[in-house]
């Protein structure tokens, strides 16, 4: 079966400080939870619906919305640079001292594609296992509070990993949704909100990058449009403005700027 290439929605906002002592994790849950049409699952309300059941952690626009926070703090540098000792020991690899980013380490190499999909892969593990989870979650309280239209939106944050940068996380969100639909069936939707590298923005400020990635190629009008106004939102909240990303399908938009160095692999 074909499945059709998501739509996906880029934009970004430049922080005002540069650093927030809140983590990224506790300022959404405020987020979501002042909107008063909001409903938070873990409330005591919900404590015998839900019991120690699996469960999805917010009801959003008057249940039109079934949300799952997830968090991803999964650092895929020691499996990345395993990978590549493996290939450099292989007989005829150069050889090379000393510590550089990964994309010079893989330049000329003649299995450098097959090296890129297999390093993507491990990067996005974590973005993969969140979504099967998430997913399970979603359907759950769809069945349980007999909702089966509600739309399911899965919230991924990342405040501290850099190797989890924007575009390997809207990378990993698509191959999955197209290689394996069926695991992912009650998510219509995934927001990505990236705080460990910025990227650029169109007007030349760094930015955190916010991915929004629609299942299906015509997703419901009303429902994107609560879903941009509330990216929108999420960045006043954060003190600042949202920019639209244009990006014609090329994911060097979410070039990553990292604070620092570049990751950098020591793999022989």
């Amino acid at each position: 079966m074909t499945v059709p290439e998501p739509l996906i929605l880029l934009s970004g906002f430049a922080p005002t400080s540069p650093e927030n002592r809140e983590s990224l994790e506790l300022r959404m849950k405020r987020f979501l939870e002042r909107e008063p049409s909001t409903e938070p699952l873990d409330a005591p309300e919900f404590g015998k619906i839900n019991g120690s059941e699996s469960k999805a952690d917010y009801l959003l626009a008057r249940r039109k919305f079934v949300a799952e926070l997830k968090t991803l703090n999964s650092n895929p540098f020691d499996r990345v640079e395993q990978r590549l000792r493996r290939r450099f020991a292989q007989p005829g690899s150069p050889i090379l001292f000393g510590s550089m980013d990964i994309g010079k380490l893989l330049e000329g190499l003649s299995d450098q594609d097959e090296l890129l999909k297999s390093i993507h892969g491990l990067i996005g593990r974590k973005v993969r296992s969140n979504l099967k989870k998430s997913s399970e979650q979603i359907a759950a309280i769809r069945s349980r509070f007999s909702i089966p239209e509600a739309a399911g939106l899965t919230i991924l944050l990342n405040e501290n990993e850099e190797m989890i940068d924007a575009a390997t996380v809207g990378y990993s969100i698509i191959n999955k949704f197209q290689e394996h639909p069926e695991n992912y069936a009650s998510i219509q939707y995934v927001w990505a909100s990236i705080e460990s590298v910025f990227i650029q923005l169109p007007d030349g400020r760094s930015g955190f990058p916010q991915v929004l990635v629609c299942k299906s190629r015509e997703p419901a009008a009303n429902e994107v449009d609560f879903l941009l106004r509330m990216i929108t939102a999420w960045a006043q909240f954060n003190g600042s403005e949202i920019v639209p990303i244009k990006h014609d399908g090329r994911w060097d938009a979410l070039q990553p700027i990292y604070r620092g160095a570049p990751p950098t692999m020591s793999p022989f």
